[in-house]
């Protein structure tokens, strides 16, 4: 008897445990689908600026994780003041977004971890001076875009870089900056194309376009790339852009981290095309105005004409050099011999005697 009562007890105990959790379960599964839900796709039906339908209120009404589109009758949208994007989207055009009455186009802001597709981006104004940079898109979280333009804005440049950006297949292109004094890039819009600027910021380009830009008293016409940030270009081009005084392709502060790789091409650029601290770039890339040159590192050119690399495509020196290594009658041959005879044991007047006769084949030969 006292068995079934506690059997009893038991199931009793059990109902009673799962009648008070299944409705939690219940409740935290509705949540969960209700989040899922929430997360949509949002089509974006007028082209001006405020009310139902436009840009401006579906990213005010979306949620982190949404992404947005446009209906094929919306080609352009036209803003009357900045967009602020303060959650992570996904947009998607193609779409021109085009500020009307001055002021910044658009600006991510912390924490909205965004990717923009086909979008161009144009009309920004920010007039230059204190809080410019960035006339077209500033960005402070992780950006990432793709197929996107952005020309046509000023006072502040294209785009300033707070935090993580990435550039594919991007074009920069008619911006400009009027920099103030240049000398406090966390007041002045630092740069006519890019400014990338902020301390540990990173930006990477991959098969962009930075062109047609221009800076006056600011830090660089195409990009700048600022204190303890970081510049990483594969198969990007910097040509035609132009600055006031220094950096008219790019300007590198002294401890930024920049990389050139896989051909990309700094050229044609005004006053000149690479200022301030070294860079890394690879064989594979033009640094100047002319092909076939070797890439190097320059350090400290503020003004003068920065050196070109030297060829070593069809030079007859480096011919002759070839061809003698090869031949062991040649007197150069002997005497690297000669040399290495000497580090093996030969006396020191032998030794010093060789390397002299070596300089004198190397000054006759790159003199």
């Amino acid at each position: 008897m006292m068995n079934a009562v506690n059997e009893k007890t038991r199931y009793t105990k059990r109902g009673l445990l799962l009648r008070g959790i299944l409705p939690v379960f219940v409740a935290a599964a509705l949540l969960c689908f209700a989040g899922m839900a929430d997360a949509a796709r949002r089509t974006v039906t007028s082209g001006g600026d405020a009310g139902v339908g436009t840009l401006r209120y579906v990213v005010e009404n979306a949620v982190a994780g949404d992404t947005i589109v446009f209906h094929p009758s919306v080609t352009t949208v036209n803003l009357n003041s900045y967009l602020f994007v303060d959650k992570a989207l996904t947009i998607y055009g193609p779409v021109t977004i085009k500020q009307t009455a001055g002021g910044r186009v658009l600006h991510v802001k912390f924490q909205a971890d965004c990717t923009f597709t086909q979008l161009t981006i144009t009309g920004g104004n920010t007039g230059g001076g204190p809080g410019s940079k960035g006339a077209g898109v500033i960005n402070y979280a992780n950006l990432t875009m793709y197929d996107c333009t952005v020309s046509g804005n000023s006072g502040g440049g294209g785009i300033h870089n707070g935090r993580n950006m990435t550039l594919n297949n991007c074009v920069i292109m008619n911006n400009s900056s009027s920099g103030g004094d240049g000398n406090d890039d966390s007041l002045f819009g630092s740069a006519g194309g890019i400014g990338n600027s902020e301390f540990g910021s990173s930006l990477t380009m991959t098969d962009c376009v930075v062109v047609n830009n221009t800076c006056s008293n600011g830090l660089a016409g195409g990009i700048y790339n600022g204190d303890k940030a970081t510049l990483t270009m594969v198969r990007t081009t910097i040509y035609n852009n132009r600055n006031s005084c220094l950096g008219g392709g790019m300007y590198l502060s002294t401890r930024a981290t920049t990389t050139l790789t896989d051909h990309c091409a700094v050229y044609g650029n005004s006053p000149d095309n690479i200022c301030g601290a070294t860079y890394s770039a690879d064989y594979t890339c033009r640094i100047g105005n002319w092909p076939n040159k070797s890439a190097t590192k320059f350090l400290g050119y503020r003004g003068e004409k920065e050196p070109e690399p030297r060829s070593i495509v069809g030079d007859s020196d480096v011919a002759a050099v070839k061809s003698a290594l090869a031949n062991p009658q040649s007197a150069l041959y002997g005497v690297i011999e000669q040399t290495l005879a000497a580090d093996l044991g030969k006396t020191v007047p032998e030794k010093s005697t060789s390397l002299a006769q070596l300089a004198g084949m190397a000054a006759t030969l790159y003199d």
